[in-house]
């Protein structure tokens, strides 16, 4: 029962969310990675005209004891969206760092050989 859990554990410790983009092929794939093997179906990359950067912010109570709050905490989530000519054929990649957001959004622009739009930006 115990190598069960330590193999569980070592599962879940070792397990991460992503995006991968493909330029040269045009496709993009949302991956889950356990211990090293990559899973999830790629999409094509259709007539992608830029890469749009915005934010917002939302706000939400702790409430340990289940009836008064204690504090409030304010988080920024970015987004960034690819943005094409076809309607609702858009992907977005959602992260709570602004400096990881900036860097991945060059780097995309970069790869993809796309303009960046930002709105409202904080």
């Amino acid at each position: 029962m115990g190598t069960v859990a330590f193999l569980i554990g070592l599962c879940l410790r070792f397990s991460f969310h992503g995006v991968e983009v493909d330029a040269e092929s045009g496709r993009l794939r949302e991956f889950t990675s356990i211990l090293g093997y990559k899973t999830g179906e790629w999409k094509p990359l259709t007539d992608l005209t830029k890469l749009r950067l915005s934010s917002y912010s939302t706000s939400s109570w702790n409430t340990p004891n289940g009836t008064s709050p204690t504090f409030r905490s304010t988080s920024t989530i970015y987004t960034i969206t690819l943005v094409s000519e076809k309607p609702l054929t858009d992907y977005s990649i959602s992260l709570t760092n602004r400096k990881q957001a900036l860097h991945t959004v060059q780097a995309l622009a970069r790869l993809l050989h796309l303009p960046v739009e930002e709105e409202g930006i904080a």
